[in-house]
């Protein structure tokens, strides 16, 4: 496996505490197929040391199940059954959001379904073409209030340059990869393109992306194989963003 840094310490993946790039929410778009996978997969991320899931189900406003009010209507019912079951686990909801042709109609309508008072909103590219439009979206995001947070950037293949990452890091858009990715699970040039994101930028957030129960086997193998580069460790932030999510819950 590749790794980073030979030469340096190596540590092996820290509990993230946090995830909030997830397809738990059952039966919502292409993740979890019932509320019994749900419960086991979120028994799995608790195992693993996870403290708060953030739901991040597809919004669509083509698809009746991925509509705002209904997810939200989904997750209102399922939380307090979960909350019972995993009472050290912070539940909250957000959406992942595609910049297509549809994003402007979509931010037009409602809110966004964003978490914290920082107003965290995932979002993400389409996989095969690049459009300008994105920085326009991204950009009435921030001057909108809401902090945006790209999903696994080492995925977007027609973006050569992690420089391009890096402007939009300093414009004000966090990055979230897959940590599913360092191990190659999608594929060795996505791991490499992983490993070099991780490298240009000066902090990130690594999440799951979980879909379904036959990704648990990789993602155990992960946490129990895959090492980070001290330098590299220091860059993930997603222990500050579990302490600032549940201070703010806890806050009177």
């Amino acid at each position: 496996m590749n790794m980073l840094f030979h030469n340096k310490k190596k540590i092996y993946p820290p509990p993230f505490q946090i995830d909030f790039h997830n397809h738990i929410l059952p039966d919502v778009d292409d993740g979890s197929r019932s509320l019994e996978e749900s419960i086991y997969l979120i028994s799995s991320m608790s195992e693993l040391g996870y403290r708060a899931i953030v739901f991040s189900p597809h919004i669509s406003i083509h698809n009746h199940s991925t509509k705002k009010e209904s997810i939200l209507s989904l997750y209102q019912q399922i939380t307090s059954q979960l909350k019972v079951k995993f009472p050290h686990i912070h539940f909250l909801l957000c959406g992942e959001y595609m910049m297509d042709i549809d994003f402007q109609k979509t931010y037009e309508t409602s809110s966004l379904l964003s978490f914290g008072l920082k107003r965290y909103v995932l979002i993400e590219f389409p996989l095969y073409h690049y459009s300008e439009i994105f920085l326009r979206h991204l950009q009435n995001l921030i001057f909108s209030g809401y902090s945006p947070i790209l999903a696994h950037p080492e995925r977007y293949w027609y973006i050569e340059s992690d420089d391009w990452f890096l402007e939009l890091h300093h414009a004000g858009v966090m990055m979230q990869i897959n940590f599913l990715s360092l191990i190659g699970y999608y594929g060795k040039d996505y791991q490499k393109k992983a490993e070099k994101i991780m490298q240009t930028l000066p902090s990130f957030y690594l999440c799951s992306d979980l879909h379904h129960s036959e990704q648990i086997p990789h993602i155990d193998y992960f946490f129990k194989n895959y090492t980070f580069s001290e330098s590299i460790i220091h860059k993930i932030e997603n222990q500050k963003l579990y302490e600032e999510i549940t201070s703010e819950l806890i806050s009177p």
